[in-house]
């Protein structure tokens, strides 16, 4: 959870704080590996374009009157996820996110690793340009429920998808929509995590630490996949329509 009122900074118009949980923010560390249906093989062709990481922050709004999310961060290291990213109306820049999770799954194999387990700590860290941006640590704690997670982590997002136009003396946007991605997710095994620590580090360019937060409220780590089949436009300020 940020400032409520720097969190208000980063809403624009239509957007509005959001009621439930005014500062309520959300950062992801993910890893991933991507496919589109007709390119199945790039998966063993192309591995290098299938794999990739992020790190983003997502923060609570209300849109229409109702409770959501809008991403105001986003870095990934991949130049097809950020292309795709500005495509859906994801904010993304060029970023270098590491985990210490992705191979969990190896760490049984070997006596001298420790067990993901109960007490197993996990650590993250986002840098963009050769500056450490975010630092994050956590432990397991015990096994849930996806849908027991904090609200914060499961509501639905919506995008902002803006394109500029550069002609001489034009002041409005090429495309300007409040858009929502269609899709389904998939969750694997959820962890509660504990002992949770967040270092937003200063920066010459990024602004990202005026959403440090205040207070931790929650921490997971889960396994997800998700399809995604297009996206709805829910409004566009150029038709002036909603």
């Amino acid at each position: 959870k940020a400032d409520p009122e720097a969190v208000k900074k980063f809403l624009p118009y239509p957007f509005e704080p959001s009621l439930e949980n005014p500062g309520g923010c959300v950062l992801h560390f993910n890893s991933y590996e991507s496919i589109v249906e007709r390119d199945a093989e790039f998966l063993y062709e192309l591995p290098e374009r299938c794999l990739f990481t992020e790190a983003y922050i997502e923060v609570r709004c209300r849109f229409k009157g109702e409770e959501t999310k809008i991403y105001v961060y986003f870095w990934v290291n991949k130049d097809y996820s950020l292309l795709r990213g500005w495509i859906m109306g994801a904010p993304k820049k060029i970023g270098e996110v590491h985990t210490s999770f992705e191979k969990h799954h190896m760490n049984d194999l070997n006596p001298y690793f420790p067990k993901f387990e109960k007490g197993f700590k996990i650590g993250a860290v986002c840098s963009s340009h050769m500056e450490k941006l975010i630092h994050g640590v956590t432990t397991l704690d015990k096994p849930i429920h996806p849908d027991d997670m904090h609200p914060d982590v499961l509501i639905p997002t919506h995008n902002l998808l803006i394109y500029p136009d550069i002609k001489m003396g034009y002041k409005d946007h090429l495309v300007h929509k409040v858009i929502h991605n269609v899709m389904d997710t998939w969750y694997g095994d959820c962890w509660e995590c504990t002992d949770t620590k967040l270092d937003f580090f200063d920066s010459v360019a990024e602004e990202h630490q005026l959403l440090k937060p205040v207070e931790i409220t929650a921490s997971y780590f889960t396994p997800l996949g998700f399809t995604i089949y297009g996206h709805i436009v829910d409004y566009d300020f150029n038709e002036k329509t909603e």
